[in-house]
């Protein structure tokens, strides 16, 4: 009978480890682990497969934020030629430099700052 080896288990009864190490098939090991004990068995297919679709929800969010910057980068350029008021050039800029760097905060803090020192600015 082939003999295998568990090795990568996360579990908190380090009694369970030795009794895991030396079985002789897998009823074994159920035996050995109870259900919750059998869940936290290291699974590198599952972790890959969230990694990617963290990876693909992160990179969706920076192609997304590439087409809009490049959009303000357009209506600022516009805006100069229009002759539209530079508060309102200066807050799609931060816009712009909000999205390509993912820091709301400092799109909405220099928002605030500006309609306390212009009013509501057009937009």
């Amino acid at each position: 009978m082939k003999e295998f080896k568990l090795f990568d288990l996360d579990i908190e009864d380090n009694q369970n480890i030795s009794n895991i190490q030396n079985v002789s098939n897998i009823s074994d090991v159920h035996n050995v682990l109870n259900v919750s004990d059998a869940q936290n068995i290291y699974n590198p297919i599952a972790v890959q497969k969230e990694a990617e679709a963290k990876q693909t929800v992160a990179w969706k969010s920076y192609q997304e934020a590439i087409v809009k910057s490049g959009q303000l980068t357009s209506d600022i350029t516009k805006g100069i030629q229009a002759g539209v008021k530079p508060e309102v050039l200066l807050l799609k800029a931060i816009k712009c430099i909000s999205l390509i760097t993912d820091d709301k905060v400092f799109y909405e803090l220099n928002k605030s700052n500006l309609e306390k020192l212009y009013g509501l600015l057009d937009r």
